[in-house]
């Protein structure tokens, strides 16, 4: 017998064995989705499933979506991983869980969803689907408020308020502004904390500089109450607006929230400046400074790493828990908006401020009440609220 009919066996063997191993490996992958609520955007599956449901008309969440999305599509990527997006349909609670829903059947092994309101969907089925791990970012921490908390499938991510409001206050004096307000909707535990950073940022940024003399305002009483259903409204007492804030001396204005609008307008009315904080502003807008926010895309795939280093479940910290990012998580960044005005404040100054919050050469506090805040080496000035005691604040 010659040699050539062995050598053609030995090389039909391989060839039929590296067939074999190429079935197999399509045999676990699954038909590709087409764009829709029932699966879109899908990537090259392998190991791991990964959902994203979002809620399009959530218009405060839309950027931190755009970037979950973003962040999350470009992880599955590089590892050959299975990435879905699942947008609701109409803009209620029903429309999120029917997008809830047709994600959960393709049987991913995590959904990521943003903001307080898809909290609530994953709150509602986490229990029904206890093989899924659940993500939400930027919602809020469990509380006597909430119902039912996190089961031990589901993992949150809250944002440092205060880290976010040190950069803010930091910007705002290397900028060479000595009178920064703080402008609020109303005193909440989270607007407390953003406060409390804006203050040590502005103490640590004047000390920096050797600047005296330093004032910032704080009006945080600003709350607009519905009452009734004619549309009639009533104004807390105490309250102001961004212009009078201008005239009492401000120089720069950190707003946040629906304040940031009224900053803008009486910025660009008077020819002072505003410093939005986790606030997206869209459209040409000089008035505006560097604009510091979350890193919503980075928060998820970071928390994505851990649950797959698990073994594709959340860890004793993560499992059932809220963890809290900042500075030293790379989950706060800053933005400069379209036709914002020139800062010296970039992306090297930033990664300067994280480094020393990774290394505790800053510690940022984080308070309860506006009125706790410490000075440090500059002056508080209360606007809009003397007569309120910090049991009220709270």
């Amino acid at each position: 017998m010659s040699e050539r009919p062995i050598l053609q066996r030995i090389l039909l063997f391989i060839v039929a064995a590296a067939l074999a191993v190429s079935l197999v490996s399509c045999g676990n992958t699954d038909e590709t989705k087409e764009p829709g609520t029932d699966g879109g955007d899908t990537v090259t599956v392998r190991d791991l499933r990964i959902a994203f449901v979002f809620d399009p008309a959530d218009g405060f969440y839309g950027e931190g979506n755009e970037e979950i999305s973003r962040g999350l599509s470009s992880f599955a990527s590089e590892h050959g991983f299975e990435f879905s997006k699942f947008s609701a349909v109409t803009e209620d609670a029903d429309g999120r869980l029917k997008a809830m829903e047709s994600a959960a059947a393709i049987g991913p092994d995590v959904i990521v969803c943003a903001g307080i309101y898809m909290q609530e969907t994953v709150i509602e089925v986490q229990k029904k689907y206890p093989g899924i791990g659940f993500l939400i970012v930027g919602g809020e921490e469990p509380s006597e408020e909430i119902s039912q908390g996190f089961l031990e499938n589901t993992h949150g991510i809250v944002f440092k308020e205060e880290d976010a409001g040190y950069v803010a206050g930091y910007i705002a004096v290397t900028e060479g502004f000595t009178s920064p307000a703080f402008f609020a909707f109303t005193p909440f535990e989270a607007t407390s904390r953003c406060f409390g950073g804006f203050v040590k940022g502005a103490s640590d940024a004047a000390d920096e500089a050797g600047k005296d003399g330093v004032t910032v305002f704080c009006s945080v009483n600003n709350c607009v109450i519905f009452a009734g259903l004619d549309g009639a409204e009533e104004i807390s007492e105490g309250a102001v607006s961004a212009e009078e804030l201008f005239d009492k001396g401000a120089d720069v204005i950190a707003a946040t929230g629906v304040c940031v609008a009224d900053a803008c307008d009486a910025a660009s009315a008077c020819g002072g400046k505003v410093i939005p904080v986790c606030f997206p502003i869209s459209g040409n807008r000089p008035e505006v400074i560097v604009s510091p926010r979350y890193e919503y895309g980075r928060a998820a795939v970071n928390a994505v790493e851990r649950f797959v280093a698990n073994g594709v479940k959340w860890s004793v910290r993560d499992a059932g828990t809220c963890s809290r990012a900042g500075l030293a998580e790379d989950a706060v960044t800053v933005n400069v908006p379209s036709g914002a005005s020139s800062s010296s404040f970039d992306m090297s100054a930033l990664e300067r401020l994280k480094g020393k919050v990774k290394d505790g050469s800053i510690r940022i506090p984080r308070y309860e009440s506006v009125t706790d805040a410490d000075p440090g080496s500059v002056r508080i000035n209360y606007i809009g609220m003397p007569d309120l005691s910090p049991e009220e604040l709270e």
